[in-house]
């Protein structure tokens, strides 16, 4: 379809002529994942996914057979399900754990799945390793032979006609760790994508009524008494605020395209940092040009002390929010100039494989700004520029009084040492991202200093767009819906503290909390001195609601020069 263009849209006529392609098959494949990821959704162990058990009906729709050997787990118990000794087994398509074991699992459903795949790219022609059994020079049972085969990391020879992704999606499948095998729904994105590029009318025709789950973080406001972080706390809103997901889902499902990356081209290193939602990684990923550092935010995956069911419900909220993040990352780098130097870009996004799941970053050297000013302050590397006139009456810059001081800026840098003109070279980096960021209808509703990371020549990167939503061309605003999510209150404006709406109005207000934290060295967070102070025992969402309706403010630091 790449050197042709009409072969795309001849398919239904070859079908017709009863000639099967290439395409057809990674179809049939995908429509045998989509069978099973239904089985494993319903805690269903086939246990004998075979070619023979898969049916055709006339418009080559395939259909998932015979439940004989299928087995049911129970719910939220069982993880496996252990056979009895005296039963038949399809050894043929049975994991290597299993075929020592007896003990049959989702993973190891995935295993056969793979075997099937084979079966469809050699036509069926021979069985499952008879031609390694038939040049095995060993003597004995076909069982024992197959387990030493597979021991020794012996596996079924890969046909050549076989496309490169399907390839790498048999290589995981038949992984000798059953955890590093990818699910049903991460082998029927891997086919669906492969199918798009090679026949991409071959679905037109079908319907599936589960394709667009609406899998964004809904939010809303509630006060969390548990919060270990002082700046997350809940909102909640009644109002239910458009459709918007759905059309998200499938802006999200066009851009994965242009960032996907094979992750045999990543490898990650060491950690560099932990976020509320995702961990971070240092990396180096292969490019055409060499290798490049690269930061890795991916799922948080250890999860305590959780149950499997929990653990598993918390990764799949993570992975939403990367979802999230990536939508906004190529709407951001989706205009004319290719994104902006003062926002963070993305290099590149593994989505096809939940248990690689992943979004790279630009690596900033120097970490978060916040940590970075909370190290100056600590260790006595300021300087404030503003001076008073002997008289003590009117206040002015260092560089009016000693020519030679904006002349040596960066000897004093490379001492390590920051100034006045630093932290507004700061702020007006900030002030420039967000400016890029409105001009593409983008809210980020979570800019604050943790949130800006820092390269080595001072250059500002404004990130962490988890909780960052694009308004519609039509909109000014954007409501928070139903569902929880912990939202910055100590950053929002008070109108969208009384209503839930955010608006580019309201991003204002924010930056301003973090010019206010710039100030201030992020040493402490936005209203923990005023709270301190209230006598009142109420929650901090109250006290800042009355707070700020009251007129008050945070106080400004006495080193912020007048303009600002």
């Amino acid at each position: 379809i790449q050197r042709d263009a009409e072969w795309g849209k001849n398919y239904q006529s070859r079908r017709e002529n009863g000639l099967i392609t290439t395409s057809d098959l990674m179809w049939f494949a995908l429509q045998i994942a989509r069978g099973m990821l239904f089985l494993a959704s319903m805690h269903v162990l086939h246990r004998d996914i075979a070619v023979r058990n898969v049916l055709l009906k006339l418009d080559l729709t395939l259909k998932v057979a015979d439940f004989g050997l299928s087995r049911k787990l129970k719910e939220g118990e069982d993880e496996y399900y252990d056979m009895d000794k005296e039963a038949a087994l399809p050894i043929r398509y049975i994991a290597p754990e299993t075929l020592k074991s007896r003990r049959f699992s989702i993973n190891s459903e995935s295993w056969s799945f793979g075997v099937v795949i084979w079966e469809l790219f050699t036509f069926a022609e021979k069985k499952p390793y008879s031609i390694e059994f038939d040049s095995c020079e060993c003597k004995g049972q076909f069982c024992d032979i197959l387990v030493e085969l597979l021991s020794s990391g012996g596996r079924l020879s890969v046909p050549n006609i076989c496309p490169q992704q399907i390839k790498s999606l048999l290589s995981r499948l038949w992984d000798s760790d059953p955890k590093r095998r990818p699910s049903f729904q991460d082998c029927k994105d891997v086919i669906k994508k492969e199918l798009r590029q090679s026949c991409p009318n071959i679905e037109r025709n079908f319907t599936n009524v589960t394709e667009y789950n609406d899998y964004l973080t809904n939010d809303c406001v509630r006060e969390r008494e548990d919060d270990i972080n002082p700046y997350e706390y809940f909102l909640y809103d009644k109002d239910v605020y458009g459709f918007a997901p759905i059309l998200e889902r499938h802006d999200y499902e066009a851009c994965c395209v242009n960032f996907e990356i094979e992750p045999t081209t990543l490898i990650i290193n060491k950690a560099i940092g932990k976020g509320h939602f995702s961990d971070f990684h240092l990396g180096m990923m292969s490019s055409q040009t060499g290798e490049i550092p690269v930061a890795v935010k991916r799922p948080t995956f250890k999860t305590g002390s959780m149950d499997a069911v929990e653990s598993e419900a918390t990764l799949k909220r993570q992975r939403q929010a990367l979802r999230v993040e990536l939508s906004i990352f190529a709407h951001l780098q989706s205009s004319s100039a290719g994104g902006h130097e003062n926002v963070l870009k993305l290099m590149g996004a593994i989505t096809i494989l939940k248990t690689d799941f992943c979004l790279l970053t630009e690596y900033c050297e120097c970490g978060s700004m916040d940590r970075f000013l909370q190290a100056k302050w600590k260790n006595g590397d300021f300087e404030d520029e503003l001076i008073f006139e002997e008289n003590g009456n009117k206040e002015v810059w260092k560089i009016q009084r000693d020519a030679e001081w904006g002349k040596n800026y960066q000897s004093r840098r490379e001492n390590g040492l920051i100034t006045t003109s630093d932290l507004m070279w700061f702020a007006l980096q900030i002030a420039r991202g967000m400016h890029f960021l409105a001009s593409m209808n983008v809210i980020h509703r979570d800019a604050a200093l943790r949130n800006v990371l820092l390269k080595s020549d001072y250059t500002l990167k404004v990130s962490g767009f988890v909780l960052s939503r694009k308004l519609r061309e039509s909109d000014k605003a954007y409501g928070i819906r139903k569902e929880e999510t912990a939202l910055p209150i100590r950053l929002m404006a008070p109108e969208t503290l009384r209503s839930g709406r955010f608006a580019i109005t309201s991003e204002f207000w924010s930056f301003g909390v973090v010019i206010w934290e710039l100030f201030t060295f992020a040493e402490k967070p936005p209203y923990c001195i005023e709270f301190d102070k209230c006598e009142h025992n109420v929650p901090f969402h109250e006290f800042l609601m009355e707070h700020l309706s009251s007129g008050h403010r945070l106080s400004i630091p006495n080193i912020c020069p007048q303009q600002m």
